[in-house]
């Protein structure tokens, strides 16, 4: 897939970089979302530069918010293949990326009606 990755802190336009990076795959309680839309907020921009309170370890990929559709669930995850979520990826495997993993007890339905965009910024 790719996405965005972070090797070292500093300003997001300097150390985010674009490319490649290793399909991430489900474990159980979990789903494997195709992000559809990600929210760009502060805390992103603190996470690059190394002063949000939590401090993945490098490199990580940024991105809190997401909504996007499961493509793979995990053995017991509550969401199925097809359903349209939204939700937060675990610090530092974040949503700058085509797909990240969630526990799927912390996704959330994707409401009718709401654009991807919309549905990402539900927690901003």
């Amino acid at each position: 897939m790719r996405g965005w990755l972070v090797r070292e802190l500093g300003e997001p336009g300097d150390v985010l970089e674009f490319g490649e990076l290793p399909d991430p795959e489900p474990g159980p309680g979990q789903v494997l979302v195709r992000v559809h839309a990600v929210a760009c907020n502060f805390p992103d921009i603190l996470v690059c530069q190394g002063r949000y309170q939590e401090r993945p370890e490098l490199p990580f990929t940024p991105g809190m918010e997401i909504s996007g559709v499961v493509v793979a669930a995990g053995e017991g995850a509550r969401a199925a293949v097809g359903d349209r979520v939204l939700g937060t990826p675990p610090m530092g495997r974040g949503g700058y990326a085509e797909l990240a993993v969630l526990d799927a007890a912390s996704t959330f339905p994707w409401p009718d009606g709401m654009s991807a965009g919309q549905a990402a910024g539900l927690f901003v």
